[in-house]
C-alpha cells in the first residue's frame, strides 16, 4: 500500500503543475470537505473526474445561512416579507443542495437557519424523508429554528415554532448518540414505543422546546443508552418524569411552569436544577452524590426546594451548592 501511494505521488509530481492534493487518501479529502461550505464543497465537482462525487460523501453535513450563501438579516428589521423572502431562497437552495447530494453516508447533521417556522412544515418535513430514504448513519442531530422574539418580528405572537416529527428520522436513528433541539416543537408518536429506534441514544438536548409532560416521557423511554438529559427552558413541561436505568446526568433550567419532578434513576449520579421551587419525588436515586442548585428566588432554603432525600441517609455527605440571586454562593451538606 504504501508502496502504491508513493508511486502515485511520484507520478502525480512530474511536469510543472504537480497535483498533490487530488492524490491524497479520501479521508483526508473528506476531512478537508467537512471544513467547508456545503455550496463551497459542492464546487470542487468541476475540479477534476476524481473530485465530482467526493462532496456527496462528506459525512459532516452543515445547512444554515452561511454554508448555503443567503445573507442574513438585520436584528431589529421588522418587515416580514423579507422574513419571507429570505427563507425562501434558503428552502430552495437547501432543496436543490439535497437533490444533488442526498444524505448518504451522513454521521453529523446539522440544521439551523433563524426564520423557519411553522408555515414552512411542508418543505422542512420533505428534508427528512431525503434523510429516512438515504443510507445515513447519522450519530448527531441537531435542529434550531427561529426563536420566539424573531417569531414575532415576522409575524406577531400568533407565529407558532416548527414542529419537528421525531418518527421521520426514525429509520436512520439506530446508531444516533446525541439529540439537540432548540426553538422548535416536538412531536413524538406514542406507538413508538415498544420497537424504539434509537437505541444508541445517549444525550438529549431541548431549550425553548415547546414540548409536553407526555412527549418527555416517551422520549426518554425511546432511548435505548441514554445518560445525560438538558432541558433548558421548556415552559409548557409541568411534571417532568425521569425514568431511566442508564441516566447519570440531569439539569433542569429555568422551566418557569413546571410544578415537580419525578425521578426514577438507579444510576443518576448528578442532578442540576435552576428555577423556583417545585416538588421532586426521589423515587430511586441510591448513586445521586451532587445536586447544583440555581435559585430565582432570594431566602430559598436549598432543602425546601428540592424536597426530601430519604433515600440517601446511608450516604455520609453530598455536596450542594447553591447560587441565590443576587450572586451569592453557599455550600451545604446533608
Amino acid at each position: 500500500m504504501a508502496t502504491h501511494c508513493e508511486e502515485t505521488y511520484h507520478s502525480a509530481a512530474q511536469g510543472d503543475h504537480a497535483d498533490w492534493i487530488s492524490v491524497l487518501p479520501d479521508e483526508i479529502l473528506f476531512c478537508i470537505l467537512s471544513r467547508l461550505p456545503i455550496r463551497d464543497a459542492a464546487t470542487t465537482s468541476c475540479l477534476a473526474a476524481r473530485w465530482r462525487h467526493l462532496w456527496k460523501s462528506v459525512p459532516k453535513l452543515v445547512i444554515n445561512a452561511r454554508t448555503v450563501g443567503v445573507d442574513g438579516i438585520q436584528e431589529e428589521e421588522t418587515n416580514p416579507q423579507l422574513y419571507e423572502a429570505r427563507t425562501a431562497e434558503f428552502i430552495r437552495k437547501v432543496d436543490t443542495m439535497l437533490l444533488t447530494r442526498g444524505a448518504a453516508g451522513v454521521e453529523m447533521f446539522s440544521l439551523w437557519f433563524p426564520y423557519l417556522t411553522c408555515a414552512h412544515a411542508n418543505e422542512v418535513d420533505r428534508w427528512w424523508t431525503v434523510l429516512a430514504e438515504s443510507t445515513a448513519r447519522m450519530r448527531l442531530f441537531m435542529l434550531r429554528a427561529a426563536s420566539k422574539s424573531r417569531r414575532e418580528a415576522m409575524g406577531g405572537s400568533h407565529v407558532e415554532p416548527y414542529d419537528f416529527p421525531l418518527h421521520s428520522i426514525a429509520s436512520v436513528g439506530s446508531q444516533m448518540r446525541k439529540l439537540c433541539l432548540k426553538n422548535c416543537g416536538l412531536k413524538v408518536a406514542p406507538a413508538m414505543g415498544p420497537a424504539s429506534p434509537f437505541t444508541s441514544m445517549a444525550c438529549v438536548k431541548l431549550e425553548f422546546v415547546s414540548v409536553t409532560d407526555m412527549e418527555v416521557r416517551i422520549l426518554i423511554d425511546l432511548c435505548g443508552a441514554l445518560t445525560k438529559v438538558v432541558i433548558v427552558c421548556c415552559h409548557r413541561i409541568l411534571q417532568l418524569h425521569a425514568l431511566h436505568a442508564r441516566l447519570q446526568h440531569l439539569a433542569v433550567e429555568r422551566c418557569k411552569n413546571l410544578q415537580s419532578m419525578r425521578i426514577h434513576a438507579p444510576a443518576l449520579l448528578q442532578l442540576h436544577y435552576s428555577g423556583r421551587r417545585i416538588a421532586v419525588d426521589y423515587v430511586h436515586v441510591p448513586l445521586l452524590h451532587m445536586l447544583k442548585l440555581l435559585f430565582v428566588r432570594k431566602n430559598q432554603c436549598p432543602l425546601d426546594c428540592l424536597g426530601a432525600l430519604p433515600g440517601l441517609k446511608t450516604v455520609p455527605a453530598v455536596p450542594l451548592t447553591c447560587r441565590v440571586l443576587p450572586l451569592k454562593i453557599a455550600t451545604c451538606s446533608f
